[in-house]
């Protein structure tokens, strides 16, 4: 979220996600090790190629992997000592990822394969020491403090969404597993609540429904003066937006979506509210 709109106050950010860390952790844990067999079998010729993500190239957003991972190692590792981090206050989500990789030492197209892996296996490593009342307890993540799970969502979030900047400009077939779009999409979707109570506080109520394609779902979202509250709902419901996940989450960070998406003016609004803060 922008700088000054963050979340670290005693009960943190006013969102409410629900879902069992177990299935986050093997969302992250299958994703990592798909984006890193990617990453290993790139040719030379291929790190200085274009992505999405305007100004950065593969390498770019290799070397903006490697530090955010390196920071979710650090925040979870404290979240255990139920000591969160501040380390993101005051983060601008528009100029701070790319004066992070300003100032980022230069690695080689090996080393960084290297890195990576050696900082996904130091993420397992904190994984592993945590227990389940551990993940409930207050880590940091660009919203502010969050319960870990969710701050291990959002780093979920931000590498899904680069695969596919990586990917779909060299026309990749991007794979889509449902556990892993399951967890990103209902974050998002809570996530873009959050950026619309930094124009309107308190948020005045709302209920939208929400149907990934290829997810768990529909989700119902219901923005309150208190909060954004996400949930899956009946599949009878009629939804306001619905398509693939990927394309879901393609408009809510600014992105174009590849594929077919149903989407009413109260949606469209909801959702792009969190591009606007991102971009």
């Amino acid at each position: 979220m922008a700088a000054g709109h963050q979340y670290y106050e005693a009960d943190g950010a006013p969102l409410d996600v629900p879902a069992d860390p177990a299935r986050v952790v093997a969302a992250w844990q299958s994703h990592r090790t798909r984006l890193r067999s990617w990453f290993a079998g790139l040719p030379d010729d291929r790190w200085s190629a274009p992505t999405r993500c305007m100004d950065w190239n593969v390498t770019d957003i290799a070397q903006h992997l490697l530090l955010v991972t390196n920071f979710l190692t650090f925040t979870l590792h404290h979240a255990r000592k139920r000591q969160p981090t501040t380390v993101l206050q005051g983060f601008d989500p528009q100029a701070g990822p790319a004066a992070l990789l300003a100032s980022a030492p230069e690695l080689s197209s090996t080393q960084l394969v290297a890195e990576l892996d050696a900082i996904d296996a130091r993420v397992d490593e904190v994984i592993a020491e945590m227990t389940y009342d551990d993940w409930f307890g207050p880590a940091e993540a660009p919203p502010g403090w969050v319960p870990a799970y969710l701050a291990l969502t959002h780093m979920l979030f931000d590498s899904w969404v680069h695969e596919r900047d990586l990917m779909v400009p060299s026309g990749e077939v991007v794979v889509t597993d449902v556990s892993e779009a399951s967890v990103v999409v209902t974050y998002v979707v809570g996530l873009a609540g959050i950026a619309r109570g930094v124009d309107e506080r308190p948020p005045p109520a709302q209920r939208l429904v929400i149907k990934p394609t290829d997810a768990d779902g529909p989700l119902e979202v219901n923005v309150a003066p208190d909060g954004v509250r996400i949930g899956l709902t009946d599949a009878s419901a009629q939804p306001n937006a619905s398509g693939t996940s990927a394309d879901l989450v393609d408009i809510a960070t600014g992105r174009e979506p590849g594929g077919r998406l149903e989407l009413d003016g109260a949606a469209s609004t909801y959702l792009r509210r969190l591009a606007s803060r991102m971009n």
